[in-house]
């Protein structure tokens, strides 16, 4: 019996013996690296995310991950390689969530081709930065804070703060790569931007190849520049300043509430694009621009349709709300507006092709004269009709809008005191061609 009781022990021992060595094999393999200085710290029933794959937090120095068990996977003193790490852990998707502080990134933080992912940080508080997420950039000048242009999934960011620290030439978040080059249905809300200018980019749909398709964005603030590219994206409460880059596939952007303002350029600008740009607000605020709510940079040969519904502009551009000098055609609506600007609502002699422009401002500074509407007919090998508007001044905004398809561009010159001409590219020939056109002057109040 005592050879017996002898023989079980040493089983058991050499057991325990072989799982040990196994559990430390096991656990090898999951810790990429671990600061040597590091004091394990205390896990609590509140640091173990419940619904998310991870918990990442701070004390200032280091990170470190805590898992679903537990266990603190990674520490470190380095955050931008201990995120990339638990990344490419999560490589079937999964939830991060962030405790509050100041997370500094000296290299990109790289989403890979995830499925569904979770990137949440619990708010930001400009008077309690202490109770905030933030993600700030110490890397060198012209960086990339987020890279998402090789993910295909669909990520929801929410609740933190992108800090580009002023600086030079560094974009917040990126989208749209050759690898995937349409990324749909993402969700992004309550991201607070800071440190970003007008030579820096806060949020990037697509400037450097694909584009976005079926975002949602909900309160974003300080997004000085987003540069826009892409289709069916909504942004709810956004604050920022907008330009558009070039796409050969239509782009399509609706604004509900929010507001755009800037000391020194227009708060929309338009640049070169082979396809129309559809721009569509609606009860947005506009304050402050020196060179008009909406501005080109370049002769736009796609178009452009802009509608303002229920918007409210305040500008201190001395000539105009709408700056069109560069722009080749363009549908121009604006209903139930109000405008505390004495000025044109509209700069460039229309000598591009454009189609129609509609303004009914409430409360505007300054009222519309002599109101006057029409339609002409137009037959046989001609290019141009000449118009007798009787305004009885040179009007300020002239809308016309053909009736037929076929025209191709249109466009209005030599516009006096008693006519205007609208050309087209096509010749009607045998067919009758009908455009409806109105003409008016304004009065400063």
């Amino acid at each position: 019996m005592r050879q017996v009781s002898l023989k079980k022990a040493s089983t058991i021992t050499t057991l325990l013996i072989l799982l040990t060595i196994l559990t430390t094999s096991m656990v090898s393999q999951v810790v990429f690296s671990q600061a040597s200085s590091f004091t394990p710290r205390n896990i609590y029933l509140d640091d173990i995310p419940s619904t998310a794959s991870y918990v990442i937090n701070t004390d200032g120095t280091y990170y470190w991950s805590t898992r679903d068990d537990g266990y603190i996977l990674l520490n470190g003193t380095d955050a931008d390689i201990l995120i990339n790490n638990i990344l490419l852990v999560l490589t079937a998707g999964g939830k991060i969530i962030f405790g509050n502080g100041v997370f500094e990134l000296s290299d990109t933080l790289d989403f890979p081709n995830l499925s569904v992912f979770n990137f949440v940080g619990q708010g930001f508080d400009k008077e309690s930065p202490s109770k905030s997420t933030v993600f700030k950039w110490i890397g060198a000048i012209d960086g990339i804070m987020f890279d998402f242009r090789d993910t295909a999934g669909r990520v929801i960011l929410r609740d933190f703060a992108v800090d580009g620290n002023g600086v030079a030439g560094v974009t917040g978040m990126l989208w749209g790569g050759t690898t995937e080059p349409v990324q749909w249905g993402w969700f992004v809300e309550n991201i607070f931007f800071d440190g970003f200018s007008l030579t820096t980019t806060a949020l990037d749909l697509g400037s450097q190849g694909g584009q976005a398709e079926g975002f949602t964005f909900i309160n974003i603030q300080g997004a000085c520049m987003t540069k826009l590219k892409g289709m069916a994206n909504n942004f709810y409460n956004f604050n920022g300043l907008l330009v558009t880059e070039n796409s050969t596939t239509g782009q399509d952007f609706s604004f509900f509430g929010g507001g755009l303002g800037t000391t020194t350029g227009a708060n929309v600008k338009i640049v070169e694009s082979d396809s129309t740009v559809n721009l569509n607000f609606y009860g947005t605020y506009f304050e402050n621009s020196q060179k008009g709510i909406i501005g080109f940079d370049s002769v736009n040969t796609g178009g452009v349709k802009l509608l303002f519904s229920g918007t409210k502009f305040a500008t201190s551009n001395n000539t105009c709300l709408f700056d069109f000098t560069n722009i080749n055609n363009y549908e121009l609506t604006v209903i139930g507006g109000s405008t505390t600007s004495s000025y044109q609502p509209i700069y460039g002699d229309p000598t591009t092709p454009y189609h129609l422009v509609k303004i009914e401002l409430l409360n505007a500074p300054f009222t519309y004269k002599n109101p006057n509407y029409g339609v002409v007919s137009i037959t046989g090998a001609v290019n141009s009709v000449t118009v007798v508007h009787n305004t009885i001044l040179t009007p300020t905004i002239i809308s016309i809008s053909p009736r037929q398809s076929g025209f191709n561009e249109t466009w209005v010159s030599a516009r006096n005191a008693t006519t205007f001409t609208i050309s087209f590219t096509n010749q009607p020939g045998g067919n009758t061609w009908y455009f409806d056109w109105e003409a008016y002057w304004y009065d400063p109040d």
